[in-house]
């Protein structure tokens, strides 16, 4: 529960840190820094990569082998992603 809880912690502040220059006189504590320097925003990467680093060993382990549709979807996944970066790397939609 603890990770649920970290992972929609993270998820607000992910929320929060993309939001802040659309909103007049936000927090300052989410605006990242020009070069020197570090705030909260810096911390929902990192954050994410922990909850990741937690969540594996305990959706996989000995009495719960990896299934095959399981590896299927993370190749499907990372080929989407791939498209979806070409596709906007070759047409500029950004």
């Amino acid at each position: 529960m603890s990770l649920d809880v970290h992972r929609g912690f993270t998820v607000l502040g992910m929320i929060m840190a993309d939001q802040i220059y659309q909103i007049e006189g936000g927090c300052w504590w989410l605006v990242h820094p020009d070069w020197n320097g570090f705030s909260v925003a810096d911390l929902v990467f990192p954050s994410f990569l922990f909850i990741m680093g937690t969540a594996i060993p305990l959706a996989v382990n000995k009495n719960k082998p990896l299934k095959l549709k399981n590896v299927i979807r993370v190749f499907l996944l990372f080929a989407i992603g791939f498209v979806l970066n070409l596709l906007d790397s070759v047409f500029n939609f950004s």
